[in-house]
């Protein structure tokens, strides 16, 4: 069985094809830049990789480009050749299960949320596999699904109640298919199902949530992805009442200002240097003053999430680390775990990465921190095979 997965972001539309049928990548890619000038197309395969510049102005043409490449490669025979399209959705509510079948009901109802900056490039690729592939099962996987189980104390905000009851204003939580993969790997390592575990997805833009007996009782993310602990390009918490005064001190409108928050703050605005924290790592090694602020600040926020799920946990079973930050960044591994030597957590990052879970904590530590590659990918494939074998 041939899935394709597929995670859309504003300029990027990002791809694996899947034979499901000894579960391995075939071929596995991106396509950058969409929209943009010198767009290409990375593709690997059988250790081979290919980059193609190319001129890729939408995301349907985008979809056009990936499908094409993939018959010309001889991966497909045709387009009916795919089983099964599973997509990434991020926002869905409250209103939908873990996994369904598009459908022009559901395509049409998800389209309510293009005024979300991240959902606009979901719901053009989604339309744009409907119109090509009328015959082949197009699955969403709902990020926010994992959410579903957080109490109203958790997920409400202390807004007027009206905004919650007219408009749906809440934390809807967000890299849940990051988060529920990790919990099902811990599960198997710990072989405990009723655990508590935080998770922390350290990327470019990351997430913490703690989880209680299978579920998840909070996450950093909240009604939009800009909440939560400080990311590559987004701020994270911050005080609301900062944007009418930046609107008034730089004449922006509103939209200016949350584009600024969401593109030009986090380790990219403190630093005034570099979005990637290996850069910032660099500078801050040359005292760049800006970059060892930034990085103070990222390991700052996170270990401020950690401590506190460990107090609304009382006590946790593991710690796990994910995310190209959380498994690669030893410097930053170490850093936040020297904030709980109270608590007894000991580390040794000395051994090399591999790319099974990986338990870090030495063995006198008294809480076990384990690193998991993030699979999100194959989650997407998974959620879309059993889907079909329902």
């Amino acid at each position: 069985m041939k899935i394709i997965t597929i995670i859309a972001k504003n300029n990027s539309l990002k791809f694996s094809l899947w034979n499901m049928n000894n579960e391995v990548v075939v071929a596995n890619g991106i396509i950058e830049r969409i929209g943009l000038e010198n767009s290409r197309m990375i593709i690997q395969y059988n250790k081979e990789q290919i980059v193609e510049e190319l001129e890729c102005n939408t995301h349907l043409e985008s979809i056009h480009i990936l499908l094409d490449k993939l018959v010309a490669l001889e991966f497909i025979k045709n387009y009916e050749d795919i089983d099964a399209i599973s997509c990434k959705v991020l926002f869905g509510k409250e209103h939908y299960e873990e996994k369904l079948f598009l459908s022009n009901e559901l395509l049409s109802s998800l389209e309510e949320y293009s005024w979300m900056e991240t959902m606009k490039p979901t719901i053009e690729a989604l339309s744009a596999f409907h119109n090509l592939l009328p015959n082949t099962d197009i699955i969403c996987v709902f990020d926010n699904a994992f959410y579903h189980s957080l109490e109203k104390e958790s997920y409400l905000y202390a807004a007027p109640y009206k905004w919650y009851r007219e408009y749906g204003i809440r934390k809807y939580g967000y890299q849940g298919i990051i988060h529920s993969y990790v919990l099902e790997k811990i599960e198997q390592e710990l072989q405990k199902e009723n655990s508590k575990i935080i998770s922390c997805c350290l990327d470019h833009e990351g997430s913490i949530s703690a989880i209680k007996n299978h579920m998840c009782i909070d996450t950093t993310m909240g009604f939009t992805p800009l909440t939560g602990i400080m990311m590559g390009t987004k701020c994270g918490d911050i005080d609301p009442s900062m944007i009418p005064y930046i609107m008034e001190k730089e004449g922006k409108n509103v939209g200016e200002v949350l584009d600024d928050l969401n593109h030009n703050s986090g380790l990219l605005g403190l630093s005034e240097s570099s979005s990637d924290l290996r850069d910032i790592m660099i500078l801050s090694d040359d005292e760049h003053p800006n970059a060892l602020l930034a990085k103070k600040k990222y390991v700052k926020t996170v270990t401020d999430y950690i401590a506190q799920y460990y107090i609304q946990l009382e006590g946790v079973d593991a710690i796990i680390l994910t995310g190209f930050i959380g498994e690669n960044n030893k410097e930053i591994q170490k850093a936040i775990f020297e904030k709980f030597a109270f608590l007894g957590i000991k580390i040794n990052v000395e051994e090399e990465k591999t790319d099974e879970i990986q338990k870090i904590s030495t063995e006198d530590s008294t809480i076990p921190v384990y690193i998991i590659p993030n699979k999100e990918e194959w989650m997407l494939a998974k959620k879309a095979l059993e889907l079909k074998n329902r």
